[in-house]
């Protein structure tokens, strides 16, 4: 390949390339050219103008989330007639169960390894459970005092 044709070649692929086509067809006397690339299957890069920007806002207190160790089927409740163990809201306690899992006609207790305030129950009473699942997501801490208007819990 001759230098001239190289030089050629390396300008078309710095057109794909800058232009983020998914195929350029080129045919010239002398000279035909299909390339294709999945170039165009990405999105553009967003210029910088147009990046979002966070808002300043409140900041969230730190949250700690219950997972399932074992696949199986979750229970917020030990029985139908009892109520729930936690609810949204509720606080809960280091070592405090928070629902159970029924593996193998075997119901294992969920409990919280952290204190704090359930701000979220993902899993649903009855529903099947993943090891590394979400079952309860607790806020560990106390938000801030310019976010809520109250210092502490």
């Amino acid at each position: 390949m001759d230098e001239k044709t190289r030089a050629r070649l390396e300008e078309l692929l710095q057109l794909v390339r800058d232009n983020r086509l998914g195929e350029l067809v080129v045919e010239e006397p002398g000279f035909k050219l299909r390339l294709r690339t999945e170039l165009a299957c990405e999105p553009p890069p967003c210029p910088p103008a147009a990046r979002p920007v966070p808002l300043p806002g409140p900041r969230r207190a730190p949250r700690y989330d219950v997972i399932s160790p074992i696949s199986g089927v979750f229970y917020r409740a030990s029985a139908p007639d009892v109520p729930p163990s936690v609810e949204i809201g509720d606080s809960v306690e280091a070592g405090q169960t928070v629902g159970l899992v029924e593996a193998m006609k075997v119901f294992n207790e969920i409990v919280s390894e952290r204190a704090g305030r359930v701000v979220e129950i993902p899993a649903q009473s009855g529903e099947l459970v993943s090891a590394g699942q979400v079952l309860v997501s607790l806020e560990i801490g106390p938000p801030s005092s310019a976010a809520q208007g109250v210092v502490g819990w």
